[in-house]
């Protein structure tokens, strides 16, 4: 299906460094995001700093139930071509002789309904992993269950329970930034998704970018010293 898609759709992250580049109110906002990872790395609480780990997914993909009727999936790059599929078909033409991403995308076309993204949203992702390309792996000793979807590779401890989680799953998500609007040529983008909003399915792996872990101070005084 050919959509005309010009809205604000997420091509590629600023870089803190870059900012410099914008001159002094760049160098200013540089400045104060750096200074909210330092309070929040501190453990000091401020609502406005979300820190997100950044997902070595492929490829990126959106998705959506039901966007004013619209039920689709897409990669990211024909996605911002203006080009959705709505049908098993429609993939497989698109995406003849690449297997491995006619396939990802089906399965996730096949499970939206259960997946259940809320309403009139678009939610995108990076794809982490199929079933058949999960390996195990000793790695110094140890035995680890790994996926490698870009790359870096991401390795589980056999006796972690996350392990049994991914073997069971026929693929894996993780589920990053949501757009909204009126179209599809005029969405605005969304950070900080939520997963809770969606179904837990056990044959998909779902996973946000949030650092769950940042709650508590996990700096030294050493190296607060040192980042100050």
């Amino acid at each position: 299906m050919d959509k005309n898609i010009t809205g604000n759709v997420l091509k590629h992250m600023i870089h803190t460094e870059d900012l410099l580049l914008l001159g002094e109110d760049g160098a200013t906002l540089a400045l104060e995001g750096l200074k909210g990872v330092y309070d929040a790395l501190s453990g000091k609480n401020n609502k406005n700093i979300i820190l997100k780990g950044k997902i070595d997914g492929s490829p990126a993909f959106v998705a959506s139930t039901n966007f004013h009727g619209l039920k689709f999936v897409a990669l990211k790059h024909s996605w911002e071509n203006g080009k959705i599929f709505s049908t098993a078909e429609e993939i497989a033409e698109a995406f003849e002789g690449r297997d491995n991403v006619k396939k990802l995308l089906t399965l996730l076309l096949e499970n939206l309904d259960y997946i259940n993204i809320p309403e009139n949203e678009i939610w995108m992702g990076d794809f982490l992993f199929l079933n058949e390309t999960l390996k195990e792996r000793e790695i110094e000793g140890k035995d680890y269950l790994t996926f490698k979807p870009n790359t870096l590779m991401y390795a589980i401890p056999m006796e972690d329970p996350l392990s049994r989680q991914i073997e069971k799953a026929d693929f894996g998500v993780a589920w990053h930034t949501m757009y909204t609007g009126e179209s599809l040529d005029s969405v605005s983008i969304h950070f900080g998704i939520d997963i809770s909003r969606i179904n837990n399915v056990p044959n998909i792996y779902q996973m946000d970018a949030d650092l769950k872990s940042v709650g508590n101070n996990v700096l030294t005084e050493k190296e607060k010293v040192q980042i100050s």
